[in-house]
């Protein structure tokens, strides 16, 4: 009820998807309030991730939240003049855009009041879920490219994928323990295997400089770095999902008084997200067929936005389809472990 609440006011605020809800089950904000405080909602996030997604991506986004001067889990972003909190996501590649299944929430103020940083913060992300990932990798942007987190990683047996911060020159030494500059010109791509990076951890490195582009792509990889430069360029499908979740589920919007609230509230705005993709895809691929003039669109914006007609015949399919994407959602009990 709460999911299709969100879904229908396009919002993460209670009382507005309190509002949302079928009147035969309405029974006001409080009651999502004591759902929130006794459901284990981000554990049952995780029954969204598909168990063949071949690669996992992580990448973190603003939230502003520039009035909540006394929210204990507000803290500013770099610079120190805007006001938020950052939201942690991994998710999965599907249909030019990503489903979430974890996430975590933190800001400067949390990570001041733990005594910890903010890699040990994205560490604790990915151990939570190590035994989910298997041997899928982690497609990471270049802030996560420490030695330290990347060193621990490896260690964990936890395969990434990381954009590598060239314009810093980092330094890179072989086996023999003399330094390498990666070079590259325009149009060559190179793979380097065996370096080490920062001193600190054995990594592999794939580079390409495309014509048109300002600068070379360089990746570090712990796997082989024949594929990764095209696995990658997927990362920007969670950037497509961060415009989604912001532009047609208001997820800047969110706001809870409680951090715990607030956890509850995200985990379950994701997953109307991950639901409302897969649906709308559904409707996409069945109702408008290989129709070019609504490629562009997401599958949430065909479900929310679009004036679809469906037929009674094939809600049936539509809702089989996308449920199949997520077996474990109905089927198994909630994960306990994490």
């Amino acid at each position: 009820m709460i999911i299709l609440g969100i879904l229908k006011a396009r919002s993460p605020r209670i009382t507005e998807v309190a509002r949302a809800i079928p009147r035969p089950f309405f029974a006001g904000h409080k009651m999502i309030y004591r759902f929130l405080k006794r459901a284990p909602l981000k554990e049952a996030l995780l029954r969204l991730l598909y168990k063949d997604a071949p690669f996992v991506i992580c990448d973190p986004t603003e939230i502003p939240r520039p009035q909540a001067m006394r929210t204990p889990y507000v803290g500013t972003f770099k610079g120190g003049k805007t006001r938020g909190f950052q939201l942690l996501v991994l998710s999965f590649p599907y249909k030019g855009r990503t489903i979430p299944f974890w996430f975590l929430v933190f800001s400067s103020r949390t990570i001041s009041r733990e005594e910890t940083s903010r890699n040990l913060v994205h560490l604790k992300a990915f151990f939570q879920v190590k035994d989910l990932l298997g041997e899928r990798p982690l497609v990471m942007d270049q802030e996560f490219g420490c030695g330290r987190l990347l060193s621990q990683l490896k260690e964990a047996r936890i395969h990434f994928v990381v954009r590598l911060k060239a314009a810093r020159h980092p330094i890179f030494t072989d086996k023999d323990g003399r330094k390498r500059r990666l070079s590259l010109a325009c149009g060559e791509r190179v793979f380097l295997e065996g370096l080490h990076y920062k001193g600190e951890v054995e990594v592999n490195v794939a580079g390409i400089w495309e014509p048109g582009h300002s600068e070379p792509l360089w990746i570090i990889i712990d796997l082989s770095p024949q594929e990764v430069l095209s696995l990658y360029r997927k990362r920007i499908k969670i950037e497509k999902s961060f415009r989604d979740l912001k532009s047609l589920l208001g997820l800047e919007r969110l706001m809870n008084k409680s951090r715990e609230y607030l956890k509850g509230m995200v985990a379950l705005v994701l997953m109307a997200y991950g639901i409302g993709l897969a649906l709308g895809e559904a409707v996409r691929e069945r109702v408008l067929g290989g129709s070019r003039s609504y490629r562009l669109y997401s599958g949430l914006f065909v479900l929310l936005r679009l004036k679809v007609k469906v037929s009674y015949g094939d809600i049936p399919k539509i809702v089989e389809q996308s449920l199949s994407l997520f077996p474990r959602l109905a089927l198994s009990p909630v994960p306990t472990h994490v």
